[in-house]
């Protein structure tokens, strides 16, 4: 499942987020060592992984600082599956010896 980014101001009223931050659902975010990341859909079954710099936090969604523009499509389901997949293949697992 994808989600595209919304923008949106944490400073918006009564603390709602409003259009002009880059934000995008929790579910998007993955936390990989010290890092936060997302991924973008690069074509059928292709991914780039994304470092995001987060600023505000709600429960639905974090407000984007750097790694993503607000024109980006974001993977919201299964997002730890492919953080799991590019260790692997960062480690050298995923293949047939």
């Amino acid at each position: 499942m994808f989600a595209n980014v919304v923008v949106s101001d944490p400073h918006g009223v009564d603390g709602a987020l409003s259009p002009k931050t880059l934000v995008v659902p929790m579910g998007a975010i993955q936390r990989d060592g010290k890092e936060q990341v997302a991924f973008v859909p690069k074509g059928e079954r292709r991914f780039e992984r994304r470092v995001l710099t987060l600023g505000q936090q709600t429960d639905a969604y974090a407000e984007v600082l750097s790694g993503l523009k607000a024109s980006d499509s974001v993977v919201i389901e299964g997002t730890f599956i492919l953080k799991s997949e590019a260790a692997k293949n960062t480690l050298g697992g995923g293949h047939d010896d």
